[in-house]
């Protein structure tokens, strides 16, 4: 690897602190890539689910690019997926297949979406402040732009400001055109109509059985560790007053590893469960978005006060004709 000092305008350049900063910011949009993925892999709703994937395919085109700008500086290097970053998005799936509903799943995912995108704009701004090559910069800059107005759209999903984002899925433009007929005027904006061929299509994994497993096996093992230590201590405190005869120092700490292995095995079996069930919900999905590449995605915009109302507009005009017809002579 050549690292070199190269000249921009009237300043200087350092390749190698150039090359460490996109070497984060490489690592942050893999996991805003994975992230999106994997909540994407958790949402109910169709529509959210192919906006989060066309989400994390943008995540992969910028990993690409920000890979290629560092070889073309002059590196050969790679940056790892963390450890971190597995338990994590293993734990966003098990506690969203533990929620006891949709919305509260919904709620769930959405956060983690936000507190992601929050590192990554930060990760940008960071990036930005440093000494760059103007093609560097360019990149970085146009990146950001994206990022900032996937941002402002999750928030928009959480509700924000009296608004809300909604996301309707349509088998087809013309039924995507009669609902913006009956949306003309009600006060709610059209943010965007994408047919689904338009959309950045991601053909990724989303979330994995490993992920799941291994976060498992480590929230196992800790809660685990904690019963084992209460057992150890409560069995301590019995032998001590008489109560057991065996009194064995070795014996509390067998208790004790007892209860952090058999919490990890539970945790890990539980979290591939749970990773299976995902996996093969989200493949079901996906194979649907290929059958109907027609489909039209349309995002609106809503105050507040007017949710329910657009809601069962949307809903109205995207179920099949047939059952349209019968909850109108309904």
């Amino acid at each position: 690897m050549v690292i070199l000092n190269r000249q921009k305008g009237s300043g200087v350049v350092n390749t190698k602190r150039a090359i460490q900063g996109l070497a984060y910011l490489y690592r942050i949009v893999e996991a805003g890539e994975k992230g999106y993925a994997v909540c994407a892999a958790n949402m109910e709703n169709r529509a959210i689910k192919i906006l989060f994937k066309s989400y994390a395919q943008q995540r992969s085109r910028f990993k690409a690019e920000i890979l290629n700008e560092i070889t073309h500086l002059g590196s050969d290097l790679k940056p790892r997926s963390s450890i971190r970053g597995i338990i994590h998005r293993g734990r966003i799936d098990i506690f969203a297949a533990l929620s006891p509903g949709r919305s509260d799943r919904e709620r769930i995912v959405l956060q983690e979406v936000l507190l992601g995108e929050q590192v990554a704009v930060r990760a940008y701004e960071r990036a930005l402040q440093m000494d760059m090559f103007h093609e560097t910069k360019s990149l970085v800059v146009r990146q950001y732009e994206e990022v900032q107005q996937a941002v402002e759209r999750v928030q928009w999903l959480h509700g924000i400001g009296g608004h809300h984002l909604l996301v309707q899925l349509f088998d087809t433009r013309r039924e995507a055109a009669l609902a913006l007929r009956e949306l003309d005027g009600s006060g709610c904006q059209i943010k965007s109509v994408e047919n689904l061929k338009a959309l950045e299509s991601y053909e990724g994994r989303g979330s994995t059985v490993l992920e799941t497993s291994i976060s498992g096996a480590v929230g196992g093992g800790l809660w685990g560790s904690v019963i084992g230590a209460i057992a150890a201590t409560s069995m301590d405190w019995a032998a001590h007053s008489g109560s057991f005869g065996i009194q064995s120092p070795n014996m509390w700490s067998l208790i004790a590893l007892a209860g952090i292995l058999g919490g990890a095995f539970i945790g890990m079996m539980l979290g591939g469960v749970i990773g299976i069930g995902i996996r093969q919900e989200d493949d079901h999905q996906a194979a649907l978005s290929r059958d109907r590449p027609e489909q039209v995605l349309l995002l609106a915009l809503v105050e507040v006060s007017q949710l329910s109302e657009v809601q069962q507009i949307l809903r109205r005009l995207s179920l099949p004709p047939a059952v349209r017809v019968e909850e109108t002579t309904a």
